[in-house]
This record gives C-alpha cells, sequence and structure tokens, in this order.
C-alpha cells in the first residue's frame, strides 16, 4: 500500500492511496486468479481514543475486476 495523499482535519483522516498485490485469494465470490494487480482508493476515518471508529471508503473494484479478468476491459476508440 502506497498513501499518495493524506489531509487531516479534527477527528477525520482522508488518504488517497494505491494498493499492488496478487489475487490469491477468493474476492467478492470469485476465485483467485494469481494475477497481479494494482488499484486506488479514498478513504475518509474518524479516530477516536487513538482508534479508527469509522471508516468510509470507495475501490476502484472495477478495475481490480477488469485486472482479474471477471469483467472484460472496453475496446480501445469506443
Amino acid at each position: 500500500m502506497t498513501i499518495h495523499d493524506m489531509v487531516v482535519e479534527g477527528d477525520k483522516v482522508a488518504l488517497h492511496w494505491k494498493l499492488t498485490g496478487t489475487h490469491k485469494c477468493e474476492y467478492m465470490g470469485h476465485p483467485p486468479t494469481n494475477k497481479k494487480v494494482t488499484g486506488w482508493a479514498i478513504s475518509i476515518d474518524r479516530i477516536a481514543g487513538g482508534k479508527i471508529v469509522e471508516r468510509r471508503e470507495r475501490l476502484d473494484t472495477l478495475g481490480y475486476m477488469q485486472q482479474y479478468g471477471v469483467v472484460p476491459k472496453p475496446k480501445k476508440g469506443k
């Protein structure tokens, strides 16, 4: 995981991050493909008592699924 941006205000932390790894376990009902994948996410966490107590997160799920081969990539020029 690589953090590209981090903004802290009050009890909230916003992150823009990238994840790189290998699909080695079931993901959203799809069996492992052993393919290398890279994707981004944006998270907004609320911190209380030094712990994350709430998280809102948006992952590049479509991008992951296309890299796994579960969802076809769009044709170029269309």
